[in-house]
């Protein structure tokens, strides 16, 4: 597998999306709203290999304008690898960057298209999040907060806040800075590729008011949301949990899971299971099956990865581990596999014998 990120070659594997790639490889790709899919902060532009991706999720297509599919825009969040080949990706505050060293004038007509295509899709992202709340595909106690908390990403993205998501923002800012002391005869002006005048965006002044160009983002009656942008605004990193539902590893992590280890001492009686479900959003049994899968991911060569395919197979907790046979196990993990793809590095016999044996031999840690 060939990942590209920004010209940097990333490691990669099938099953991963493009989000959780570039954050295991600290890649330069937004993360603002938890893998909702809302804020567009994940927002890259496919240049090669689009056929190894998974196809446009419900979720893009309301997110994203045509404009913005046509030229290869995904979701980092939910564009999923589904083959190995060659994918080559460029972020938006990489695409952001190198106009702005390029073609610094042209970041106002770059500025204000994306300003259209996000304000163009405000309409169907909320419909299409307010549906996964109803239908309870974010159904957490505090799914009101994260419409809200989301909502206004979006909004702000959109309205406010766009020079906090790109890198070098400084550099822009004072560009905009320099242009009262231009002379207004030395700009191009019919020459630019979108008018100065957005209707969108308020009434046009009398020309007798202008006195220099001033470029303003907003609408009447904006009002910011009441939510905590300072929280939100900060990636969760989760790459110490890798192989776990992005959507589980970010609300484990914001409650105060760190690695395998500490889910495995916070989730091994059900009292501990029952205030993690609490602290997390994620359902009791849920939490169990992770905690589970943290368990067998105690023995060397398992990993989170095959702790899945061992649960798919029949086997989901240690004590079961240390009862099988492992030529019978191996035998049905060959057999789910090719009907579920689930690894790409299938392990010997000789491994899942090792398995066994060290099953046999691991203190006991889960009280059912």
């Amino acid at each position: 597998m060939n990942l590209f990120i920004n010209d940097l070659a990333c490691a990669a594997s099938p099953g991963q999306t493009l989000g959780k790639a570039a954050r295991l490889n600290h890649s330069h790709v937004g993360y603002v709203c938890g893998g909702h899919g809302v804020c567009q902060a994940c927002y890259v532009t496919v240049q090669e290999g689009g056929e190894c991706l998974s196809p446009l999720s419900d979720i893009e297509k309301a997110f994203l304008s045509d404009r913005q599919i046509h030229s290869g825009g995904r979701l980092a969040c939910q564009a999923k690898i589904e083959k190995d080949g060659t994918i080559r990706v460029l972020s938006r505050p990489e695409e952001v960057r190198r106009l702005l060293f390029s073609n610094p004038l042209g970041l106002f007509a770059y500025g204000a298209t994306m300003g259209q295509d996000t304000a163009s899709r405000i309409g169907p992202g909320i419909a299409n999040l307010a549906g996964r709340i109803v239908r309870r595909e974010i159904g957490t106690p505090n799914s009101l907060g994260d419409l809200l908390e989301s909502a206004g990403a979006a909004f702000q993205l959109a309205a406010t806040t766009l020079p906090q998501m790109i890198p070098f923002r400084e550099q822009a800012m004072g560009l905009l800075s320099m242009l009262p002391s231009l002379p207004l005869p030395s700009l191009p002006l019919p020459s630019l590729p979108i008018p100065i005048n957005l209707p969108f965006f308020g009434p046009k002044a009398p020309p007798e008011q202008i006195e220099r160009i001033q470029l303003t983002v907003g609408a009447k009656g904006l009002q910011s949301l009441p939510v905590s942008v300072a929280h939100s605004s900060s990636p969760v990193d989760v790459a110490d949990l890798a192989g776990i539902r992005e959507e589980h590893a970010v609300r484990l992590v914001k409650a105060g899971v760190k690695n395998f280890d500490n889910l495995l001492q916070r989730g091994k009686d059900r009292n501990g299971r029952k205030e993690l479900s609490g602290s997390s959003g994620i359902a009791e049994d849920q939490v169990l099956t992770l905690v589970n899968r943290a368990d067998l991911a105690r023995i060397k060569g398992i990993g989170f990865v095959y702790s899945e395919l061992l649960e798919s197979s029949g086997v989901d907790t240690v004590p079961e581990l240390a009862q099988r046979n492992p030529v019978n196990l191996h035998a049905k993990m060959v057999e789910v596999n090719q009907a579920k793809h689930q690894v790409e590095h299938f392990p010997s016999l000789d491994q899942v014998v090792s398995w066994v044996e060290q099953a046999k031999k691991l203190p006991r840690v889960i009280n059912y």
